[in-house]
This record gives C-alpha cells, structure tokens and sequence, in this order.
C-alpha cells in the first residue's frame, strides 16, 4: 500500500522524484521519504494528506498483527509481537487483552472447556484400567460432554477467545552453576570444596545484608513463644553482624560486598507478583480434614503431624519455599526404594519387583522436574532454607531404607500420607491464588517438561492410567501449579498399588489396548 501511494503522488505531480521499486526494507523508506520531500515543497497540503495516509496504514497494520500474533519475551527481557507470517518481528508492543476476558462467568467456562480436553484425551482408554484403578469410560464422558456444553444457557466458549497464550519467561532465579558445565562432575572433594566456599559467602551474606523486618507484637498470633523466638533470632542476626565486622577488622576475614542482580523491569515487576503469593495453613488442615483420611498406624502418624506443624512454623507465608522444601524431599523415597531394591537383587534375594524400579525412577524424574520449577521461581534463594532442606533430604533418605528394611509396606505408607499432604497443599494454594496465577507466565522449565516431545518418562510413573491420556497444556503458572497437583496424586496412586502385597504392579506400557 505504501508502494501505491508513493507511485501515484510521483505520477500526479510533475517535477517530483520518480518512484523506483527496491528490495530491501532500509531502500523502500529512503524512496518513499525521497518522493515526499520532493512534493512538500510544491503542495504542503498534499505532503499533510500523505501523512495522515501513511500513519493511518501503520495503524491498520498494527491492528492486523495484534488480531494475527502472539505474545512472547525475547533474551534481552523486553516484549515483542510474533506474527503468524514470521517474516517481520515488531518489538515493543504488547497486546492487549479485553478486560471482559476475566470475568468469573468465563472463567467458569474456561475450566469446563478444559475438562473436556482432558476427557477427549482419556477416551481412548475404553472400560478398562491400569493397576487396578478404574478408568472412566466413554459414555460416562458424554454425558459430562453434555452437562458441559452449555453454561448459563450459552455454549461453551473456546479458551483462545479469553484467555491469552502466556509464553515462557525467565524470573531470573535460578542459579547459574546449576545450569552449566560437563555432564560428569568432577570429584568429590573438588565439589566440596567448590561448594563450602559458595555457601560460605551466602551465608555471610545472609546476615550482612538480610533485611531484618520490625517486629509488631499486636500482629503476631503465635503468642509470647512466637515474639520471644522473633527478638532472639533478631538478637542474634544483629550479634553475627558484629561479630564478623570485627574479624575484618582484626583478624583479616575478607569483606563481602552485596549481590548486585541485574534485572530487567518485567523480572521485577513478576519478582513482585510472586511475593504476594499466599497460602493458608488453616485451610490446608481443612482440606486434609476434609478428605477420606489416609489409613496408617499411629506411630507413623505422629510423625507426619509433627512434620507438617513443623512446615507450617518455618515457611509461614513463604508458598514458594515450602514447595521447593517439599520437592527437594520428596525425591528422596523413591531413590531409597531404588537403592534397597537393587540391593536385593544383587543379593540374589528378590527380583520379582525388577519392574517398580523403573516406576520409581519415573517418579524420581517427575518430582526432579517439580523441583527445577521451584527453583526458577527463587525457592531456594535463601541459605537458610537451602541448608535446612538438603540436610533434611539427606537424613530422611537413610531413615527411609531402615524403614524399608523393617516393612516395605509402611515405608510405602508414609511416603502416601506425604504425596497426599502435597496434593492438598498445592490444591489450596491453586484455589487461594488462582486469578494472580492465571496472569503470570510459566518459567522455562515448566514448559520444556510438560510440552516435550519426549513424555515417556511422564507416562511411567502414572500407574492408574494408560499412556499419553494425560497431556497438561502450560499456559501460565496456573496451569503449572495444576499439573503439580495432578502429578502428586498420581503418586498417591502409585504408593496405595505398591502396599498391595498380593498384587504385581507394572509399567504402564506393557499394559496391551485391545483394538
């Protein structure tokens, strides 16, 4: 259209400069501009008109590509539009979602909408199961399909129409020693070392340059134990503060400066959506309360209670953390179960549960990838929490083989009553922060595991269904924390199979579909 314009301006006035057709983007403006400035001259007013012509064309053709384009960040933080014809990149615009797309109506739509999809995916299962779990068969879906159709009266909308594709973003998080180097380590006392002097420097940090918030007696519920235990841990932060500038003044201890992050302003700005994440303890017991219990001896029991009040007092009002806590030990039961399994068959003892350790490994890989997630969200940013949660890991892996050891079935039992106490946690916390979540990005990471080509590993652990029946779709983070959710009850699933001392659990695909 530019093209057009320029030819017929040249043609209707004399004495102008020609227009001549070029190639290249850089040429088509200089011609353009060229032809322009040889009319202003002669007519103002038409030079005006061609003005207005050309900025109501860039108009129309950013309209056109806000309809036909995707929103996306690029490495150097900032927005840019995707268009479907991939020849040309606009940057810097953003587009714009009508506010009439998040309303709670369509919302309600939205989740109907996606229940379906995950039904159209479980038809191919027919009416059998797997491991003994029951699936559901097709005309039980279509009746869901028609229960669903119609909300309200309306049809179902489509999901595209609004609710926006967010792509990946990078919160920043992440550290980077985690991402790169060899795929082999080095040895053991490298690494230690490596590692002691980069948690040393954190920690030090940690109480230099921690902020240390007021205490306000009248807002803290926990009574005079809970203030008490606030004054001495402030008293104590403030006396390691002093203690180290005085080694650096008479006995040499190097000075650290402050981490200075370079972030760019979308990562601050979901840096701080991030922080105004809730979860509710109280709710979390009522949701466990509200539930068909899990059945295990008392003395199992006390100990998982003590546990949760214990994760309740430290990350208080820290979602994100607690989740990284949770992933960072919840790999450690089935490495343990790999472990003692393999040592009963190179004992010549056992080999019939060959199979589960492959199960096993599945479900290691899926709560590794958890724990990538938490970790790109900044759940393991602070020393402290970093400390207290691989040393916990460590030592529960170890109480987990004497477990084993003494009876597979409890060992089996405790590790159900943990994923269960995951699956209500992160379903409050999807319920709590459901609108915030729909409007943050998912992190990398999330979307690699989730939307891979590769989801073999994903199918094998989920032993109560057939392969490729359940695909998440990452949207947003939304979606991520569902699909978590959804991920540990599977695993619930899997540890109610492996307490049956009668029956042979295995691999999802060797289970044969009849045609």
């Amino acid at each position: 259209m530019l093209k057009r314009s320029a030819e017929f301006i040249s043609d209707a006035l004399p004495g102008t400069q020609k227009y001549t057709p070029v190639d290249t983007h850089t040429g088509l403006r200089t011609q353009i501009c060229g032809t322009f400035a040889g009319i202003m001259p002669k007519s103002l007013v038409i030079g005006a008109l061609s003005g207005l012509l050309v900025s109501d064309i860039k108009h129309f053709v950013l309209a056109y590509n806000s309809s036909n384009s995707l929103h996306a960040p690029i490495n150097d933080g900032r927005s840019i539009i995707r268009p479907r014809n991939k020849s040309a990149i606009h940057r810097n615009f953003t587009v714009a979602v009508p506010k009439k797309h998040f309303t709670l109506h369509d919302t309600r739509k939205w989740r109907a909408t996606s229940e379906l999809h995950e039904d159209s995916q479980a038809e191919k299962t027919g009416r059998y199961g797997v491991n003994g779990a029951t699936v559901t068969t097709t005309s039980d879906m279509e009746e869901r399909r028609e229960q669903t159709l119609t909300v309200a009266g309306e049809e179902t909308l489509n999901t595209e129409d609004f609710r926006p594709k967010k792509f990946p973003f990078d919160y920043g998080f992440q550290a980077k020693f985690l991402r790169k180097g060899p795929s082999v380590p080095q040895n053991v006392f490298k690494l230690a070392l490596e590692n002691f002097g980069r948690e040393w420097r954190a920690l030090r940090r940690s109480y230099l340059y921690g902020e240390l918030k007021d205490i306000e007696p009248t807002k803290i519920d926990g009574g005079l134990v809970e203030i008490t235990a606030l004054y001495a841990g402030r008293a104590f932060v403030l006396f390691l503060r002093g203690f180290d500038k005085f080694l650096q003044l008479y006995d040499g201890l190097p000075e650290l400066k402050p981490e200075n992050l370079e972030l760019e302003r979308e990562q601050e700005e979901l840096r701080k959506a991030l922080s105004t994440l809730t979860l509710s303890n109280e709710a979390v017991w009522e949701r466990e309360r509200s539930r068909p219990p899990v059945e295990a001896p008392w003395w199992i029991l006390g100990p998982y209670n003590l546990l949760c009040v214990m994760l309740d007092v430290i990350f208080k009002d820290r979602p994100i953390q607690r989740f990284w806590f949770l992933e960072t030990v919840a790999r450690m039961p089935y490495f343990s179960y790999i472990s003692m399994l393999h040592l009963y068959e190179t004992l010549g003892w056992w080999r019939v549960g060959a199979e589960v350790r492959k199960v096993h490994f599945a479900e290691e890989w899926n709560e590794m990838h958890h724990l990538k997630i938490m970790e790109s969200l900044g759940g393991d940013l602070r020393w402290a929490d970093r400390f207290f949660g691989q040393h916990a890991a460590f030592f529960y892996y170890w109480i987990l083989n004497l477990m084993f050891l003494v009876s597979p079935k409890v060992a089996y039992n405790f590790s159900e009553l943990i994923e269960m106490h995951a699956v209500d946690t992160y379903g409050q916390f999807v319920d709590e922060n459901e609108e915030l979540l729909k409007h943050l990005p998912p992190s990398p990471v999330a979307v690699a595991y989730y939307e891979s080509e590769d989801l073999y590993m994903y199918d094998e652990f989920q032993t109560s269904r057939l392969p490729e029946t359940r695909r998440p779709k990452i949207n947003s983070l939304y979606d991520v924390f569902s699909a978590i959710c959804g991920d540990e009850l599977e695993h619930v699933k899997t540890m109610a199979a492996c307490q049956r001392m009668d029956a042979v659990v295995i691999s999802p695909h060797r289970v044969k579909v009849p045609k």
